[in-house]
């Protein structure tokens, strides 16, 4: 009895222990060809915690070598366990010549909560305004020129972001959705990437400061546009056709979103590697950082996170139904150094603001 039962621990070890090499794999397969490696991205949380409870039993039996199973599958992309642990760094003091970034999804400065959409928007505009940052990167962004939600000429009037770049991916009579950057910097030059068959865009701009020019790419990649009876539905088990059916629609829409996303990071990767300047990518991947989107944005681009270089606290930047995931990033290269990122937890959207200060390396500077 007590062999069968080893037995079966170690099959199952096995099968956790692949589920994270699965992860691995997806990292590097684009979702536009093998969509499904993308999904054990999703729940690399939980395949880790089995594979950590996994590493104990073993430590408890005569074959502890077998906890090597475990431990080596996780040690051979540890990097992917500081994506969402680590020691939080303690805020330090900032040097003279610091500038702030914050990346912001607005949904749309809480425009469809009708009963209290002006308070909402208020109280984005007052969080903006006492972290004051000298960049700001926002997704979901609306304005329109007709009612109470001016919401352009707000920012513009009320904030140091004096000067901007907007673009809309929705225009309807007088309001538009979009995406934009807002700043205190001169904005020398500008342009944007955009998708057939979906609101979502890719902008950036080129800012002087003091001498030195620096890119800020805002993106808003795809989502999963997941229903919210779909999201209800995602942790029972199915009963009946109609359950099977709307389970058949959830695949889909993953299906469309991983691969959407995946073109859309190829052709982010692409421009990134043309860029001459310092350079900075902000906003909402939409995606986890166990994801074929976040490493080929990231590392194949050698950028730095800033939830891992200088994170003062530990949060997701998703506050939807579904689990808390990090899916907001401020990535950076080389010629900058990072300082008290954090995940700005005021509950005015259904992601999280992030924002992080930053100084030009000694090197970057000549």
């Amino acid at each position: 009895m007590k062999v069968f039962f080893r037995i079966t621990i170690l099959l199952l070890n096995i099968a956790a222990a692949i589920g994270l090499l699965v992860v691995y794999i997806g990292l590097y397969v684009s979702p536009a060809h093998f969509w499904y490696l993308a999904l054990p991205g999703l729940v690399y949380p939980i395949l880790l915690f089995i594979n950590l409870l996994f590493i104990l039993f073993w430590l408890f039996t005569k074959k502890k070598a077998l906890l090597l199973i475990s431990l080596l599958m996780i040690v051979v992309r540890f990097d992917l366990v500081l994506s969402f642990i680590h020691l939080p760094y303690q805020p330090r003091n900032l040097p003279d010549d610091s500038f702030k970034i914050m990346s912001y999804n607005v949904k749309n400065f809480g425009l469809y909560s009708w009963e209290n959409n002006t308070l909402i928007r208020d109280q984005i505009f007052n969080l903006i305004k006492e972290e004051a940052p000298d960049i700001i990167c926002m997704q979901e962004f609306f304005h329109s020129k007709d009612n109470k939600f001016i919401n352009l000429d707000s920012i513009l009037n009320n904030s140091k972001q004096k000067n901007h770049h907007l673009t809309p991916t929705t225009i309807y009579k007088y309001q538009f959705w979009g995406i934009a950057i807002f700043t205190q910097y001169p904005i020398i030059s500008k342009g944007k990437l955009t998708f057939k068959e979906t609101t979502n865009s890719i902008i950036w701009v080129d800012l002087k400061k003091d001498d030195k020019t620096i890119r800020v790419y805002n993106c808003h990649l795809q989502s999963f546009k997941m229903h919210e009876d779909y999201l209800k539905k995602m942790d029972d088990i199915p009963q009946n056709k109609q359950d099977l059916k709307t389970y058949k629609n959830i695949l889909r829409q993953l299906k469309k979103g991983y691969e959407a996303r995946s073109i859309q990071a190829d052709s982010l990767s692409a421009h990134i590697k043309t860029c001459p300047y310092p350079y900075f990518v902000c906003g909402d991947f939409n995606d986890t950082p166990f994801s074929y989107t976040y490493n080929t944005i990231k590392n194949e681009n050698n950028l730095n996170d800033s939830y891992k270089t200088a994170g003062t606290n530990m949060s997701g930047t998703y506050v939807g139904n579904l689990p808390s995931f990090r899916i907001d990033y401020i990535l950076y290269s080389n010629d900058f150094k990072a300082f008290n990122q954090k995940v700005i937890t005021r509950k005015l959207s259904d992601h999280y603001p992030i924002s992080c200060s930053f100084v030009l390396n000694e090197t970057a500077k000549k």
